[in-house]
């Protein structure tokens, strides 16, 4: 869903594909995996799962690189901040308004007060007039 967002995705033979142009970046994806562990996160800005600094525990695991972008990623800044298993820190995502995306692969289980207000937040949008599919 991450690089579906994103404006394009390159893929191994270098061809272009456009994808939704969400978030202002491209995915390249390399011979070689990218990231793989357990990580750490906690969000750089309020959101569905809660405010800034809510702890989420899971995994990373991709073949892609983030591309383009700035190093705020536009004005929604990154979504999380994570802590790899080996100790590294990086900020990586993306989050604004609503829309939380990125590498990082959340186990909500790790936190469920934020499984709760990340249902809560879909439940409110669902009931949002502007919303898809509400009438």
């Amino acid at each position: 869903g991450y690089m579906y967002l994103m404006e394009s995705l390159a893929d191994a033979e270098g061809r272009v594909w456009p994808m939704c142009g969400v978030v202002p970046a491209r995915a390249v994806m390399r011979p070689r995996r990218a990231a793989l562990g357990y990580r750490e996160a906690r969000t750089l800005s309020p959101g569905p799962f809660g405010p800034a600094g809510t702890l989420l525990r899971g995994h990373e695991f991709h073949y892609s690189a983030l591309e383009g972008g700035s190093s705020t990623l536009g004005e929604g800044g990154h979504a999380w901040a994570l802590t790899a298993s080996d100790g590294s820190v990086a900020s990586e995502g993306w989050a604004l308004g609503n829309l939380v995306g990125g590498y990082f692969h959340a186990h909500l289980a790790s936190n469920p007060e934020a499984a709760r207000r990340f249902v809560a937040a879909c439940l409110a949008w669902r009931q949002c007039p502007n919303a898809q599919g509400s009438g």
